[in-house]
């Protein structure tokens, strides 16, 4: 990292030490490299003077936060993401048109969720949902506010909204969203037969459209539900 000038490439290989660290078994030498490069990892997202992209930058947070919460640092993960909701919103409110807004969307939503406030998401996926009615994300992110806030029976409605919008691979996440909401509402036998329908859906799929990973995750879900 001293080799680096300030940038992508500084930004990066910061993000991967961090990783590789945090991965490493307790007491390892790596293990003990993990708060010096989160500090680094965090002057980084900090300094905005250090020419990153946006999103970049968003994502320097969001894993200083990631470290954070499995350290079980509640008080610095919301410090963190105090700092990141404010310089997400500022970028947001800067963009030209909706378009360039909505790109921070997912990212403003995680910031909300690490900050304990996911309700402060509701307005803006409103925004998105107005100015993009048949884009599928703004139906799909509110229902996972609506999760996170307890609010199943909303969240299921919402849910089955962005399934009519959704295509092609991408379907599987809202399906794996919607039997989350029904899982957590106790409807074992409805999120059960949910991810029967995702497992049906992916299968159709051409195969290089499957996505193998969501397609896992299904079938480890239905093992799960059904050990219930």
């Amino acid at each position: 990292m001293p080799k680096l000038p300030g940038g992508t490439s500084l930004a990066n290989v910061a993000a991967e030490g961090l990783d590789c660290a945090h991965r490493s078994p307790n007491g390892s030498a790596g293990k003990k490299s993990e708060p010096v490069l989160l500090r680094a990892v965090e002057q980084i997202a900090l300094d905005e003077t250090v020419p990153i992209l946006a999103d970049d930058r968003s994502s320097l947070f969001e894993t200083a936060i990631d470290v954070r919460r499995a350290a079980h640092d509640t008080e610095g993960v919301r410090a963190m993401a105090a700092r990141w909701v404010d310089f997400l919103e500022r970028q947001a409110h800067a963009a030209r048109d909706p378009s360039e807004r909505v790109v921070f969307d997912a990212h403003r939503m995680l910031a909300y969720f690490a900050l304990g406030d996911p309700a402060r998401a509701l307005p803006m996926l409103a925004d998105s949902e107005r100015d993009f009615p048949t884009d599928y994300n703004p139906p799909a992110r509110i229902a996972k506010v609506d999760l996170e806030l307890k609010r199943y029976d909303e969240g299921l409605k919402e849910a089955g909204r962005a399934l009519a919008l959704v295509y092609g691979p991408r379907k599987l996440r809202v399906y794996l969203l919607e039997a989350d909401l029904l899982a957590a509402k106790g409807d074992k036998n409805g999120a059960l037969a949910t991810l029967r329908e995702a497992e049906t859906y992916g299968a159709a799929l051409p195969p290089p459209e499957r996505p193998t990973h969501d397609l896992a995750e299904v079938e480890r879900r239905i093992v799960s539900t059904k050990a219930e």
